[in-house]
């Protein structure tokens, strides 16, 4: 049904005259009665009875006039919905963000873009990397922001650097490593339980490479989860070692409740100070929603002017 011959029929229904119902459309007389003509032919059907002194719907004409301004009605909604979603004011917007990439800096960016945005509906998955990459698949989110793995030679995904956050390996003031009187090498680390993020099997290798461990050798790895309140607990009231990204616990540290064992390891090498880079991952060749392309473009503006790296070049092969 062409919704501009519906709206015609409507105002003819309204004024009773072909003159004042063209009037009303910006259109000529003639011009006006060839659509209602062109309506009526459509269905085959009278929708009004005229005279040389009146008009009126029909029968069917009155009842296409009361479901019509039920569908009209429905029709201008649609536009103005579909008008505010084009352009990321409203609608449904379904991401995924892990722990490492959820700093103080991401909440602020979300925080932003909700009160910019406030008709539009965020859903966000908090998460590690592996789930997040489940649900990016079950197109159940749009994209996510983690750390990617080896997603970036992976043709299935689009992978677009963020800044780096810089880790190390934490543990407890007081914790025996530091009440040893002699410098700390890697070798000490294999005596006592480590706990962190899900490492990637890249964190794996470099661990047991640093540490002296064969490539079948067993992790000392006592704790591994995404719940970093967890993890920090662990690391305070325990002997573990705690490796994660440095931003999250710079108030332990500050208060001298953590100490960043990194930075006293003797050579300095990966278990000490190191860039951890996290990425926005999208389905490649996937067309996102105005709301999400709005989303990553904030995101990866503020990237962007911290300079950061290629995937590309730190994933060369060869």
């Amino acid at each position: 049904m062409d919704l501009r011959r519906l709206h015609h029929a409507m105002l003819l229904a309204e004024e009773l005259s072909f003159s004042r119902a063209a009037e009303r459309a910006y259109l000529s007389q003639t011009a006006f009665s060839r659509s209602i003509q062109s309506l009526e032919a459509e269905f085959g059907v009278r929708l009004f009875d005229r005279d040389t002194r009146s008009v009126r719907p029909t029968l069917v004409g009155s009842r296409l006039v009361a479901r019509g301004k039920t569908l009209l009605s429905e029709a201008a909604d649609i536009s103005r919905e579909l008008s505010l979603f084009n352009s990321a004011e409203a609608g449904d917007l379904s991401f995924g963000v892990s722990g490492m990439a959820l700093d103080a800096k991401l909440r602020g960016q979300i925080v932003a873009f909700n009160r910019l945005h406030p008709k539009l509906r965020l859903h966000i998955e908090v998460g590690d990397w592996k789930l997040l990459r489940a649900q990016l698949e079950e197109d159940r989110i749009e994209f996510f922001i983690a750390y990617p793995a080896d997603l970036a030679d992976n043709p299935k995904f689009k992978v677009t650097p963020l800044e780096g956050r810089h880790a190390s390996t934490f543990c407890r003031a007081g914790h025996p490593l530091l009440t040893r009187g002699a410098p700390v090498v890697p070798a000490n680390y294999l005596a006592y339980p480590w706990a962190a993020v899900q490492l990637a099997d890249e964190f794996s290798a470099t661990f047991r490479k640093v540490c002296g461990l064969g490539k079948d050798d067993p992790l000392p790895l006592a704790l591994s989860c995404s719940n970093t309140s967890l993890l920090r607990e662990a690391a305070l009231h325990t002997d573990a070692l705690l490796f994660t990204w440095r931003d999250w616990l710079i108030p332990d540290l500050d208060a001298g409740r953590l100490v960043d064992i990194g930075t006293l390891l003797e050579p300095r090498h990966a278990l000490g100070d190191r860039l951890i880079h996290c990425a926005v991952v999208q389905r490649a060749g996937r067309t996102c929603s105005p709301a999400a392309q709005r989303a990553m473009e904030e995101i990866l503006s503020d990237a962007a002017e911290h300079g950061a790296p290629s995937f590309a070049r730190r994933h060369k092969k060869g």
